[in-house]
């Protein structure tokens, strides 16, 4: 066990922990504590309506109708969320951007403030209060596609100026993971530091699954996501890391009988959440071992765009041993690419609910 390391890791998270309680008795804007939070911002507060005032992402979309095709979007971009002090309630306008398998669709733009009726505060850890549930889902119409938002999560204390003139550039972020080329725990974007490691938590895309040494494709075998959600156990010592798996597998592809039970090509899906808990020893060759141990696994590619925005996933057992799939217990590595960011002890960036992407 690495004493130095658990020591830094112990007073980091103290540090954290004193921090988040501070934010939330002035609810006011405090520094990043990093490394451990990236993008905190001012608590959600229902009796300030100004706490609201920011940039947000959205958490839950739903597609109504669903797809024909084998798809699945993220709607990358803005939506800004400004109190109306006259009659007291919230409002909203938006410039985003559907992104899915096989190509990135059209930016929607609404510069408009638009109501956006009654919302309520996800309260389900005491350290993050930036998750809302709207009561009126916004609904966005874009490439032929209508796409119901009915959660939001807070992701900056500032608006982004939207206009009919707004470009996809401008409201488009994307997201890296850390390298695993470089080495030392002094460079921020070393997976071997907290910092680093960190980057791992978030949500990602599946792009490819290889089911007994055959791949299969996103957009074409299947549609499928995963969120990573790790926090801390009450020693602020253990690390509890569940992660949530959906993949919806085309009816007629080889790959349902490969990844799929009896009872779960019923409905085409895979869907489940391990949870994983690990003690200090798990990880006393860095946190970064932490992840490699419930099978996120950084790329050694040449290519520094593909090995810090994918990661393998090899997933694993409550035991740690690798998964098997399908009635005749097939192993299985999937290709991730990485969406969006979040942080330790914070919820889900995206929901991920047990529900269908397409109707085939």
């Amino acid at each position: 066990m690495n004493k130095s390391f658990l020591k830094i890791l112990t007073f980091s998270l103290l540090s954290f922990i004193m921090l988040m309680g501070c934010a939330a008795l002035e609810d006011k804007p405090v520094p990043d504590p990093k490394p451990f939070v990236t993008e905190k911002n001012t608590p959600l507060d229902m009796n300030n309506l100004d706490t609201f005032i920011g940039n947000y992402k959205p958490s839950v979309i739903v597609t109504d109708p669903l797809k024909s095709e084998i798809d699945i979007d993220y709607l990358n971009g803005i939506i800004n969320i400004f109190p109306n002090k006259t009659n007291n309630t919230l409002e909203y306008n938006y410039a985003v951007y559907n992104q899915g398998y096989k190509d990135n669709g059209s930016l929607t733009v609404q510069p408009t403030l638009t109501p956006l009726g009654n919302v309520t505060i996800d309260e389900t850890t005491e350290n993050d209060r930036s998750h809302i549930t709207l009561t009126n889902p916004i609904i966005i119409n874009t490439n032929g596609n209508t796409y119901k938002i009915s959660a939001l999560r807070k992701i900056a204390d500032t608006m982004t100026n939207v206009t009919d003139s707004t470009t996809e550039e401008e409201v488009t972020k994307s997201y890296t993971v850390c390298d695993p080329l470089i080495g030392g725990n002094e460079d921020p974007n070393s997976c071997t530091n907290v910092d680093g490691a960190m980057k791992y938590i978030g949500y990602y895309r599946i792009e490819s699954i290889t089911c007994n040494s055959q791949p299969y494709y996103g957009g074409t075998d299947f549609a499928g996501e995963m969120v990573v959600n790790p926090s801390l156990a009450s020693n602020i010592v253990d690390v509890i890391i569940p992660i949530t798996v959906k993949v919806q597998v085309e009816n007629n592809s080889p790959l349902k009988q490969c990844l799929l039970t009896t009872d779960e090509q019923a409905s085409n899906m895979y869907y489940k959440t391990n949870s994983y808990k690990l003690t200090g020893d798990d990880y006393s060759g860095g946190l970064n071992s932490a992840f490699e141990k419930v099978g996120l696994i950084g790329l050694k590619d040449n290519d520094v765009t593909i090995r810090t925005t994918q990661i393998d996933y090899n997933p694993k057992d409550t035991n740690y041993s690798d998964m098997t799939f399908g009635d005749s217990g097939n192993k299985v590595t999937m290709r991730l690419k990485f969406i969006q960011n979040s942080s330790l002890n914070l919820l889900p960036v995206v929901q991920i609910k047990n529900t269908n992407y397409f109707t085939k």
